[in-house]
């Protein structure tokens, strides 16, 4: 037949190859600039692939925007599908392998925040790096600025590490407010834990070593009162460094009078008759 030979741009077989390949047919989408708008492979190849179908997204500069293997390269992969967010700058918005890489990686996802600034939102391994790591996980708190602030290892770095978690209190500003490790270094530490009370303006509130340093140690403890302004208060070594005169107990009753020109009357044990110097 006449024009037999010429490109079909529709029909059941349509888009195998071509300029215009992958228009429309249950196999469209191999290979072509046009490749992948429409049909159960499509997506496979070329500058538009990945638009829609059950492949899409495998490659090409809009790769990932829908179907079950989307999101694995191209700029704008990792929107939607069970892949997603493998790489590319918009990778990590959903899927269960979401934010393992790219700049908005880390939002959503089990194995979101391994990397990019803003990694660790949410997810079971939230919280590895980036400048928002460390909210919310297993794993939250590593490194960032806002590491430590919920978690079972939050609080090892970050200037507001060591809000909670069993390791909170290592480092930072707010460094030791609760956790079993609190109180080691920071502006704060000291207020709870087992090793609270070492540093710190506030160091020495409560735990089995406050009193070590800082302007209120010694409240309580079995350590309290080395140093500080309010050392001695109570605790087995309390008072070791207070400066002040002892006070003696009360005169016993029926002391003799001193002799005259002798002052006011003396304690009982001196001896009778004699003025003190």
């Amino acid at each position: 037949m006449a024009g037999s030979s010429g490109v079909r741009s529709s029909g059941v077989r349509a888009g195998l190859y071509g300029p215009r390949a992958g228009l429309y047919g249950p196999r469209a989408g191999l290979y072509g600039p046009r490749a992948g708008l429409y049909g159960p492979r499509a997506g496979l190849y070329g500058p538009r692939a990945g638009l829609y179908g059950p492949r899409a997204g495998l490659y090409g500069p809009r790769a990932g925007l829908y179907g079950p293997r989307a999101g694995l390269y191209g700029p704008r992969a990792g929107l939607y599908g069970p892949r997603a967010g493998l790489y590319g700058p918009r990778a990590g918005l959903y899927g269960p392998r979401a934010g393992l890489y790219g700049p908005r990686a880390g939002l959503y996802g089990p194995r979101a925040g391994l990397y990019g600034p803003r990694a660790g939102l949410y997810g079971p391994r939230a919280g590895l790096y980036g400048p928002r790591a460390g909210l919310y996980g297993p794993r939250a708190g590593l490194y960032g600025p806002r590491a430590g602030l919920y978690g079972p290892r939050a609080g090892l770095y970050g200037p507001r590490a060591g809000l909670y978690g069993p390791r909170a209190g290592l480092y930072g500003p707010r460094a030791g407010l609760y956790g079993p490790r609190a109180g080691l270094y920071g502006p704060r530490a000291g207020l709870y834990g087992p090793r609270a009370g070492l540093y710190g303006p506030r160091a020495g509130l409560y735990g089995p070593r406050a009193g070590l340093y800082g302007p209120r140690a010694g409240l309580y403890g079995p350590r309290a009162g080395l140093y500080g302004p309010r050392a001695g208060l109570y605790g087995p070594r309390a008072g070791r460094v207070i400066a002040g005169a002892r006070r003696r107990g009360p005169e016993p009753s029926g002391s003799p009078a001193p002799p005259p020109g002798c002052g006011a009357p003396r304690p009982a044990w001196p001896a009778a008759g004699r003025c003190g110097s």
